[in-house]
C-alpha cells in the first residue's frame, strides 16, 4: 500500500529507467505518479495533482531542476524535493540549500540509498 506520490524528473530515459529499477519505491511506501522529461513537464503534472515528493534533476531542458524546485515551494510548500545530479559544483548545492531542498544527491552515491531516500522524503503526518 502506497502512503505517498512521488514524481520523477529527468531529461535522460535510461536514468529514470535505472532510478526505478533501483529502489523500490513501493515497498518504501511510494506510488510513483509518473515522470517527466524536463522541468516543465513536471510542474504541468504537479499541477494535475500534487505530490507529496518530487525527485529531480538539475540539468534539463526548457526548465532546470533548480527553477522548477523553486516553482514548486512556492506553488506547493508541503511537497518535499530532492534533488539528484550527476554535477558536482558547489554552486549547485548553494542554489538548493537557499531552496531549502530536502536532499541533494549525487548521482555516484544513489546505490544502496534506499533506506536514507525513505527517512529524507518521508512525510510528516
Amino acid at each position: 500500500m502506497s502512503n505517498y506520490s512521488l514524481l520523477l524528473a529527468d531529461d535522460e530515459e535510461e536514468v529514470i529507467q535505472a532510478i526505478l529499477k533501483t529502489i523500490d519505491f513501493e515497498a518504501l511506501g511510494f506510488r510513483v505518479m509518473g515522470y517527466a522529461r524536463n522541468g516543465v513537464r513536471a510542474l504541468e503534472m504537479a499541477e494535475e495533482e500534487t505530490p507529496d515528493v518530487v525527485m529531480t534533476d538539475i540539468r534539463m531542458p526548457y526548465m532546470d531542476g533548480l527553477e522548477l524546485a523553486k516553482r514548486l515551494k512556492e506553488e506547493f510548500p508541503a511537497t518535499r524535493l530532492l534533488i539528484f545530479t550527476g554535477f558536482d559544483e558547489f554552486s549547485y548545492a548553494k542554489e538548493a540549500v537557499h531552496l531549502e531542498v530536502e536532499e541533494y544527491i549525487l548521482a555516484c552515491r544513489c546505490r544502496g540509498t534506499e533506506r536514507s531516500f525513505y527517512q529524507t522524503a518521508q512525510v510528516d503526518g
